[in-house]
């Protein structure tokens, strides 16, 4: 048996405020010691994630904008594999959601049946996302290359809230909440990305049974969360434990990668 570590970044891995990940640093050098690779599963873009990566000393494919794409290193792949796949760059990509293109049509008419609550990041400037998310200038810049969603900040109350995801059910579109942003799904969710590249992985090494561990904080981790073997809730300073259908969870006592480098290391001591 060998795992799968597939990570939520923002509130999880990395700071809800600083984005550090200094907390999870002792985990993360355990899990490159038992060679287990992390896995990042986060509705950031792919522009955001390959830096990321580097910083993080990270190699395995990663999960973007909510499940929409899997990015697998070329270099990572056969021939016959990268022949199944379209290249992007270093990557190989399995696309799972619709492209950016349409949406606009989507929250243009979400815009009008609930004037002022709906703010796209596409329409952000740089300032005021940096302003609302604490990022630097070049971070809001890479967070704002979308290629498959646009992320939404909600002015409206839980009752509009609500009443938006009624709307968007009908178009078999899910409404979740992230850390800061309200997210459109269509057709996908992190869940189903990370079923599809474990059995991708799976069916390269079917000799080695693979067991996946799940982390993340916020309600856009839950169908990550409920279909992983092994599921982790790392606690959050500014919100309550999402409900899981699930009952076997591990809820963390501390925050953040704290929170993080507290649950690897009670699932390996305890395997």
């Amino acid at each position: 048996m060998s795992y799968l570590v597939f990570s939520d970044l923002d509130g999880t891995l990395l700071d809800h405020d600083s984005y550090s990940f200094a907390a999870a640093r002792p985990a993360l050098q355990l899990l490159a010691q038992r060679h287990i690779p992390v896995i990042p599963v986060s509705s950031k873009t792919r522009a955001e994630i390959v830096p990321l990566r580097t910083a993080l000393d990270l190699h395995a494919p990663f999960i973007v904008e909510n499940g929409a794409a899997v990015l697998l290193p070329v270099l990572d792949l056969s021939a016959a594999e990268q022949a199944t796949l379209p290249r992007l760059g270093d990557y190989c990509v399995k696309i799972l959601a619709p492209q950016l293109s349409y949406w606009q049509p989507i929250l243009e008419a979400m815009d009008r049946l609930f004037p002022g609550c709906l703010w796209p990041m596409s329409q952000l400037s740089i300032d005021r996302l940096m302003q609302f998310t604490g990022l630097d200038r070049p971070s809001a810049q890479r967070a704002q290359q979308r290629e498959y969603s646009d992320p939404c900040l909600w002015l409206g109350d839980q009752a509009q809230l609500n009443e938006l995801s009624q709307h968007c059910l009908a178009l078999a579109i899910s409404v979740v909440r992230g850390g800061r942003f309200i997210h459109f799904l269509k057709d996908t969710n992190k869940g189903n990305a990370v079923l599809w590249l474990q059995a991708f992985l799976q069916q390269r090494d079917p000799a080695t049974a693979l067991q996946s561990i799940a982390l993340g904080d916020g309600a856009n981790d839950s169908a990550m969360l409920e279909i992983a073997d092994l599921a982790v809730q790392v606690r959050s300073a500014s919100h309550q434990f999402p409900q899981l259908a699930r009952e076997s969870v591990y809820r963390t006592e501390q925050t953040g990668p704290a929170g993080w480098n507290e649950a690897i290391w009670y699932l390996l001591q305890t395997d």
